[in-house]
């Protein structure tokens, strides 16, 4: 493996074995202190920043509810959503899945 090819090598080990994920979610940002440990996929998973499409809001868990005409906020665990709320403003659907993924996972999700 070449110098350059060794810098982007995503896996990260900390001592003792445990596996590690990018505080910033920048997989290229190895430094010590933007590491935290994890078990493993599940809670990188849910670390994951939001991908946005055209449609949807912009924050993570809340997305346009047409019939309702206002932001839905959801949240998901163990692989089952969880409805939050109907909401009229899009930031207050969004402090809304911040308090639930506070509440169901603590600072993982911080």
């Amino acid at each position: 493996m070449s110098e350059t090819s060794a810098e982007y090598d995503q896996s990260v080990q900390l001592p003792g074995s445990e596996i590690a994920s990018e505080a910033n979610h920048n997989g290229l940002d190895n430094r010590r202190h933007n590491l935290r440990p994890t078990d493993g996929q599940s809670q990188n998973l849910m670390n994951m920043t939001k991908t946005t499409s055209p449609t949807s809001s912009k924050y993570k868990g809340v997305c346009w509810h047409k019939a309702a005409k206002k932001w839905m906020a959801s949240i998901k665990l163990h692989g089952k959503p969880i409805y939050i709320g109907l909401f009229v403003q899009e930031r207050n659907a969004a402090e809304a899945y911040n308090k639930s993924a506070q509440h169901l996972f603590g600072l993982r999700m911080i």
